[in-house]
């Protein structure tokens, strides 16, 4: 309880520590002026197209799960969207921990297994977004430095194929501790773990699609981006990117406000975008995203589950 107190009073003190960074009084004048001037459709579209990067996550949910290329059911999705709200509303990252809640409800999946799939798709997520971030800081020549930047460009290099190594080291490993051993006498852990790894092309697969996901978001943030204010495509995705991480750490600020967006506005105003079009820049893709997480999510909450449909995620 104090713990959650504890974590409860520092994402509050992020979130105000955000806004005071931020909301200087000429920033509060240049917002209502950007209000009256802002691509209204650009943004909308911008907020469907985070339905979209929805879909793309459910996408690879179903070929994690199944070990399939199958498209995602009606209800998958709906589980994407619920997580997704579930991950801007409640604090503490506990919204990660209705996944295995939704998936065990809808389709029967143990709880452990579809943990360790939403473990294993958070760990592509990480690498995916750190090396979209290397390379396109080396790409902006940030660093000022062709030795530094040759290492921004190994670190991306790094990045993107650690999920691989781990796919296929894993599927090695799991091999090697099975051997000898009967179905029936594997631990249920070590069991599910095999069978999943033993799909290795689909878990290929889905680091493929982790790439297209957030290079998606780079598109969506891109667009919110530039509804407002003029921020070029590699540095919205470098901003995109730095705001992805930090919103995906344990307290990160209240329902999505605090951290990403100053990681935003840091790495975006070091690409020599101007402060003012860097923090509006960064609370557009902010209101696009967690009004559309809300609207979506919200209807996936709302809205009566379809009929359950075991045999297919």
């Amino acid at each position: 309880m104090i713990r959650r107190a504890v974590s409860l009073a520092l994402g509050i003190a992020i979130a105000a520590a955000a806004i005071w960074y931020l909301a200087t009084p000429e920033i509060v004048e240049e917002v209502r002026t950007v209000a009256a001037t802002a691509s209204w459709p650009a943004l909308a579209l911008a907020m469907i197209a985070g339905a979209a990067v929805q879909w793309l996550r459910a996408w690879r949910f179903a070929i994690m799960t199944t070990g399939r290329f199958s498209l995602p059911g009606t209800l998958l999705v709906r589980i994407t969207l619920q997580l997704n709200f579930l991950n801007f509303v409640l604090p503490f990252r506990l919204g990660e921990l209705s996944y295995p809640v939704l998936m065990r409800r809808a389709y029967g999946q143990p709880i452990l297994s579809a943990a360790g799939v939403l473990l294993l798709a958070r760990m592509f997520d990480a690498s995916t977004v750190a090396a979209i971030l290397a390379g396109t800081a080396a790409a902006l020549g940030l660093l000022d430095a062709p030795p530094l930047e040759a290492l921004l460009w190994g670190a991306a290099a790094l990045f993107a194929l650690a999920p691989v190594v781990l796919v296929l080291g894993a599927h090695a490993l799991s091999r090697w501790l099975t051997a000898g051993l009967s179905e029936e006498r594997l631990p249920a852990v070590l069991h599910a773990a095999h069978a999943a790894l033993a799909a290795r092309s689909t878990q290929l697969a889905a680091i493929g699609l982790s790439f297209v996901i957030w290079l998606a978001f780079g598109a969506l943030a891109t667009l919110a981006a530039n509804a407002v204010a003029v921020i070029p495509p590699t540095v919205a995705l470098m901003g995109a990117s730095a705001g992805n991480i930090a919103f995906a750490l344990p307290v990160n600020g209240i329902v999505g406000l605090g951290a990403s967006q100053m990681a935003w506005v840091a790495v975006v105003s070091q690409a020599g975008v101007s402060w003012a079009d860097a923090v509006i820049s960064a609370l557009a893709v902010y209101v696009v995203t967690f009004v559309g997480a809300i609207l979506f999510g919200g209807a996936a909450m709302l809205i009566p589950s379809p009929p359950r449909d075991p045999s297919r995620a």
